[in-house]
């Protein structure tokens, strides 16, 4: 995390893709190297850990799938998973009418200084096709702020991810249904070397409210906007400089705009996911509500 970085070598050292377990052992000179080049050695290494711990789940998880049914059918039924998915989103897009709206928002500050750069999407239905086109946005920025194209995709997608039943699947069968149009070298596509490290949060926001904002244009009655773009941190008094917080995170803003979604508990900007309880919030944050 470095506001000034203006590209990925400023944010980091990269690490090309290497094992950091062999035979179930850790590889101890690439862990270690990894951690020295944290702040937070302590909780990186737990981050590790868990992924791993995750990995192995997954791995025996899916043998154990394997074992019971076997693999032809295994495979058979991801296929129909994602199949699933893109009909089910295909329906719901075909059941609205067709039309195109237009949405900007604007992204004012890289971390260092004040900018003025815009996300500007357009959003049209036509039969059972979905198209986010964010080719219009400006040009990609000097500072952390600029987006990969894999993270503009998902946050695109948040929006219509608000309105879809929990019973959809969230996979890669929404993308053949739901075309997402980017420019190389864009704010939301940014060439290789630019510096990304913000930007889930912004210029992600951005994505989200203009995504909203056009899908709104494109079709009001279902019109969402589960995000707050503006970079909005609450200091509790006296508080130390790291209990900071940034209500973006959690959508909290615009983040009740969800026709017949109660105003706490709607879709977050970055997961398909509810706010956390009260309580919760309160003991992460320090923040009484």
């Amino acid at each position: 995390y470095y506001p000034p970085a203006e590209d990925v070598w400023g944010e980091g050292v990269p690490v090309s893709p290497v094992k950091v377990r062999r035979y179930g052992q850790p590889v101890r000179d690439i862990v270690q190297t990894v951690l020295l080049n944290s702040r937070l050695e302590d909780e990186v290494a737990r981050d590790l850990e868990t992924l791993v711990a995750s990995l192995h789940v997954g791995r025996d998880r899916l043998n154990d799938l394997v074992q019971t049914y076997g693999l032809e059918l295994v495979r058979a039924a991801a296929d129909y998973t994602l199949d699933y998915t893109e009909r089910r989103v295909r329906s719901l897009v075909a059941d609205w009418p067709d039309a195109s709206g237009r949405g900007e928002a604007v992204l004012t500050h890289n971390g260092v200084d004040s900018i003025r750069a815009s996300v500007k999407a357009q959003c049209t239905i036509d039969g059972d096709t979905m198209t986010i086109d964010l080719t219009d946005t400006d040009p990609q920025q000097i500072g952390f702020v600029n987006s990969t194209a894999g993270n503009t995709t998902g946050l695109a997608l948040v929006p219509l991810l608000s309105v879809l039943d929990r019973d959809i699947g969230v996979n890669s069968g929404l993308t053949r249904a739901v075309k997402i149009v980017l420019v190389p070298g864009s704010l939301v596509n940014a060439d290789h070397p630019a510096a990304v490290g913000w930007s889930p949060y912004h210029c992600g926001s951005e994505i989200v409210e203009a995504v909203s904002e056009a899908f709104a244009g494109a079709l009001s009655a279902v019109a969402v906007n589960p995000g707050a773009s503006r970079p909005l941190v609450v200091v509790a008094p006296g508080a130390d400089v790291m209990q900071r917080v940034d209500p973006g995170q959690f959508a909290i803003g615009r983040g009740c705009a969800i026709e017949g979604v109660d105003g706490w508990g709607s879709a977050a900007t970055l997961a398909r996911a509810s706010f956390p309880s009260i309580e919760a919030w309160n003991s992460t944050c320090d923040l009484p509500i």
